[in-house]
């Protein structure tokens, strides 16, 4: 059904179903999916220090090796027998380092495993050639592969009798929602976009309604939340939506990494005067010259910016305005850093939904030895000889559903670097310092620690502190940080996370105490607030009230208003998405303490 539009910032008294539901939410709680956690990890000043200092070093090696390589390459210029030779390692890999390796090609063996997906291949390569990698680098391979990656080149679209295939190709491909592997809120309900929009548009009255703004989402995947935060914006609070118009010097600011997915939040947004860059896998003018894509990949239209048409906004009592054109301008960023940081543009205003959860993280284990560092290793036969079928016929009983991965969990054997530097532990792998008598875990218990989600949520408080604004992180984890929480989805069931690499979209909860504790580090006056339950954040904006408001609409259907209310039921109710989803607010702390609406009831991180 066509999304309504117009909401309004009122005060009135909860409605009976909003009491009902309320007290529903109060009574009904959702079974934890996290195992019991190691508390001391975040209570001391190390964590975000050692966090720093680790990235820090990680990007001085890169810096270096790609100066040692121009030195060389400046060493070799001159030498005219080297000119046009390129280096070829795909036979450097030696299966005879891996002496358990299964033998893919023998039907009777490929029966038990999953098939090889390009990635899985690409993989073999590098683990061939350097080893086990860590579970945060098999994240950027598996999500951001620049030629195999879940987002970066998205699968087909799933076909069936509701979901018939798609006329326009990629450009109007789902990888979230019902054609896709997951869901998220906004696709279940307008509601969802519609409040975020009330939040920040009260957020920035609060700040006297200054213009221009800035409004970036971070992984904003197809488009469906900024495009309600929109609507809703030009319909009900044109004030606002003026804010974010080229006339003022506003701008939407979109991060976003996937070439298909810009494409599809091109078009939910409407979008006009498209402007894009090619990406080729070799240089035209240059065949020598090859870029990530990989050798022989196809050409990738990137969407740089565009305009969104917003007649209705012209500002008609402002002569100095009254002749040009106020569309909302639409940017795309690979990264936030790349989002203009300029006080003179105005405040910013961030939304990051689902993004936190794709961040790549590290996986710690503690064994007998001290903590050890996850990795992930091609799949071995070493303890399964006895489970290979024998039978000359395919086993009836062996299913695409039974088959196991092609890659499977290791420890590390000594330390790694991130072991050392984030669990801050000697080179036995034993905590340093006074948190060594806080390490109450046990033989077999994981710990993940997301050190790009920590320093990403500090640069979205700089930016608050330098700028004004203010942001809403939603996603799913829990405040008391995470244990052994990885795992993949595919066409929206659980899957194991090394399943079809490249093919299943990976994930690990969120600790937003880490998140907090992260702001809380940032010098300035932006806090953290939260995180409070979703179902509570939204109850606490009116969420009952509007769902009664579009069911009472006369034009709201007998079937469209039951949508409404399972929809309503499963962003609210414990037992699907409001307990188990969270929202984390940063905001400047004002001298009269003020508390964004949602978290009345929560807490600050200083």
């Amino acid at each position: 059904s066509t999304r309504t539009s117009h909401i309004s910032i009122t005060s009135s008294h909860p409605s009976i179903v909003g009491i009902l539901l309320m007290i529903l939410s109060g009574l009904r709680c959702a079974p934890r999916r996290y195992t019991p956690l190691i508390t001391w990890a975040l209570d001391s000043q190390w964590i975000m220090v050692e966090t720093r200092r680790f990235m820090a070093t990680k990007r001085q090696q890169k810096i270096e090796k790609l100066q040692k390589q121009i030195a060389d390459a400046e060493e070799l210029s001159g030498r005219s027998d080297l000119h046009g030779f390129k280096i070829d390692t795909t036979g450097m890999y030696q299966s005879t380092t891996h002496n358990f390796l299964p033998k893919f090609d023998d039907p009777k063996v490929a029966l038990q495993y999953e098939e090889g997906t390009p990635l899985w291949h690409e993989l073999l390569k590098i683990i061939g050639l350097r080893g086990p990698i860590s579970v945060a680098e098999y994240f950027r391979y598996a999500l951001l592969h620049p030629e195999h990656g879940y987002y970066t080149v998205p699968p087909s679209p799933l076909e069936g009798p509701d979901c018939p295939p798609d006329q326009d190709g990629i450009e109007s491909y789902d990888l979230i929602g019902k054609r896709g592997d997951f869901t998220t809120a906004p696709e279940i309900s307008q509601i969802f976009g519609e409040l975020l929009c009330v939040w920040f548009v009260h957020e920035w009255r609060r700040s006297g309604s200054p213009k221009p703004i800035q409004l970036i989402e971070l992984g904003p995947g197809n488009g469906t939340l900024i495009d309600d935060v929109v609507r809703v914006a030009r319909a009900s609070f044109p004030d606002f939506a003026q804010a974010l118009c080229s006339v003022y010097g506003g701008a939407i600011h979109l991060v976003e990494q996937s070439p298909a997915l810009r494409k599809s939040q091109a078009k939910k947004l409407g979008m006009i005067d498209i402007e894009s860059e090619t990406l080729y896998a070799t240089d035209p003018d240059d065949p020598t010259v090859t870029s990530d894509l990989g050798e022989g990949a196809p050409p990738i239209e990137l969407l740089l910016k565009g305009r969104i048409p917003t007649k209705e906004l012209q500002p008609q009592s402002d002569p100095k305005h009254e002749t040009n054109d106020c569309s909302i301008p639409v940017y795309w960023h690979l990264n936030l850093a790349s989002v203009p940081n300029d006080p003179s543009q105005g405040h910013q205003y961030m939304l990051a939904q689902e993004l936190f959860d794709a961040l790549p993280v590290h996986s710690f284990q503690k064994t007998s030895d001290g903590w050890r560092e996850r990795l992930v290793d091609i799949a071995s036969t070493e303890e399964e000889e006895s489970s290979i079928v024998d039978d000359d016929e395919p086993s009836e009983a062996i299913n695409a559903l039974a088959k196991k991965p092609r890659l499977r969990f290791v420890l590390s054997p000594g330390t790694t670097e991130a072991v050392r530097k984030l669990m801050n532990t000697d080179k036995q792998g034993h905590v340093l310092g006074e948190n060594a008598s806080k390490d109450d875990s046990s033989v077999g218990d994981i710990l993940e620690v997301c050190p790009e989600g920590m320093s990403l949520a500090q640069d979205m408080a700089s930016r608050i502190n330098k700028c004004g604004g203010g942001a809403l992180i939603v996603d799913y984890g829990s405040a008391l940080g995470t244990g052994d929480t990885v795992r993949g989805f595919s066409r929206h069931e659980q899957v194991h996370v090394l399943s079809r690499p490249g093919k299943v979209d990976v994930t690990a909860d969120v600790d937003f105490r880490a998140l907090a504790y992260a702001i809380s580090q940032i010098k300035g006056d932006a806090v953290s607030f939260g995180p409070v339950a979703q179902g509570v954040f939204l109850m606490s904006l009116g969420a009952a009230n509007r769902v009664e408001e579009l069911i009472d609409d006369d034009n709201t259907t007998e079937e469209q208003a039951e949508d409404l209310f399972t929809a309503f039921e499963r962003l609210v109710l414990p037992e699907h998405m409001g307990e188990r989803f969270n929202v984390l607010a940063i905001a400047k702390q004002d001298p009269e303490r003020h508390c964004p609406p949602g978290f009345e009831n929560s807490f600050v991180m200083k």
